[in-house]
């Protein structure tokens, strides 16, 4: 079979078995999708069963050095080519996985930015809520705030999913992961 065949079953794989985001899914088939380029193109290497630890280790110097990428990046890459060869010998479209003698690049946890109380007052007190664009926008805001979503989270949130009267909304996170989140009184008032 074909590359293009395995890449398209490895995005139902990543979808179907893996229960991937669709942000994820389509980060990793763009990375397959360079490392095939370059396997193929750069390396003349058409059958995967070819490819090998330094033909791998190419691949990430090429990402480094001719694309610059940055080492969440790479990480991401790296995450996405091991992703893609260990479904490959789990289907026995291969023998082997040049891929598992790579490590992931550490870098350090940056400490996440927070606002401070008075910050998130300044935010809220900022929006005009005379008209029914700032009420909708105060909402976002509180919802944000108060269930601690991502803007992932919110942009995928349907009315269906917002319990007010009950005081939760369901939310489906990362992994498509649901969970119910309690809305406090503020975000349900600016709901309502």
């Amino acid at each position: 079979m074909s590359w293009k065949i395995y890449i398209r079953e490895f995005k139902d794989y990543l979808r179907i078995e893996k229960g991937a985001s669709s942000n994820t899914s389509t980060g990793y088939l763009h990375d397959v999708a360079r490392y095939q380029w370059f396997m193929q193109e750069q390396k003349g290497i058409k059958d995967l069963n070819r490819i090998k630890l330094g033909d791998v280790q190419e691949f990430l110097h090429f990402l480094v050095y001719d694309s610059f990428l940055n080492e969440r990046s790479m990480a991401r890459n790296i995450a996405a080519i091991r992703a893609f060869h260990k479904y490959l010998l789990q289907e026995d479209h291969t023998d082997a996985d040049p891929t598992e003698l790579i490590d992931t690049p550490k870098f350090a946890q940056k400490l996440p930015v927070f606002l401070t109380v008075h910050e998130v007052d300044l935010v809220f007190d900022a929006i005009n809520t005379s008209t029914q664009l700032g009420m909708r926008n105060r909402a976002i805001m509180e919802l944000m705030y108060a269930c601690g979503m991502r803007v992932s989270e919110l942009v995928n949130l349907e009315m269906s999913m917002l319990y007010v009267d009950e005081g939760f909304v369901r939310v489906f996170g990362k992994g498509n992961k649901e969970r119910l989140v309690p809305l406090g009184k503020s975000a349900k008032r600016c709901v309502e």
